[in-house]
């Protein structure tokens, strides 16, 4: 079976055979801004490193597909599938991921910085996450003044990650000694 990926004006810009569930699509090649994804069923697609910055993934079935290091940057997927999507180091940049089915997924690395979701939502925990993640690697502590930009600029208002002091260190005081 022959799949035609099809721009908002009609026209072929690339076909696929899909006659198998593994299936290796836009991986290697770059993908206009305005490509149209809309309701396609990529359900266990290899898409790793697809460069598919603004496409349209509108109500797209990503179930299980493997999206590491791609680059969703200002793509459109809202209410879309991605539920056993591995998005490890996957650029969600300013995309829209409002009413999108995200657990369980791999989102180790991911970015969402900018991203539109739900307060409430799977991306906003997965979200959450992620940025905890970033923080530990950076070793910002919950109550600097950067964790507290990072606090402001990103909504969150859940408790902050526990941070990474030796299990020795807790509890101990600071005390300062004059030297005689």
């Amino acid at each position: 079976m022959i799949f035609s990926i099809r721009s908002v004006w009609g026209e072929v810009i690339h076909q696929v055979e899909v006659g198998d569930r593994k299936m290796q699509i836009l991986g290697s090649i770059k993908a206009p801004h305005w490509i149209d994804l809309c309701g396609l069923d990529f359900t266990n697609a290899n898409l790793r490193g697809a460069d598919l910055q603004g496409a349209k993934l509108e109500g797209a079935i990503l179930l299980g597909a493997d999206l590491r290091e791609a680059s969703l940057c200002r793509a459109s997927l809202v209410g879309a599938d991605m539920r056993y999507t591995n998005l490890t180091k996957t650029d969600l940049r300013n995309a829209d991921l409002r009413v999108v089915e995200m657990y369980p997924s791999e989102t180790i690395g991911a970015h969402f910085y900018g991203a539109k979701f739900e307060p409430n939502s799977d991306v906003a925990e997965y979200s959450r996450i992620a940025h905890e993640e970033m923080i530990k690697k950076m070793r910002i502590h919950p109550n600097s003044v950067a964790y507290r930009k990072l606090q402001r600029i990103n909504g969150w208002t859940g408790p902050a990650p526990s941070p990474d002091i030796p299990p020795a260190r807790r509890g101990w005081t600071r005390c300062f000694v004059e030297a005689l």
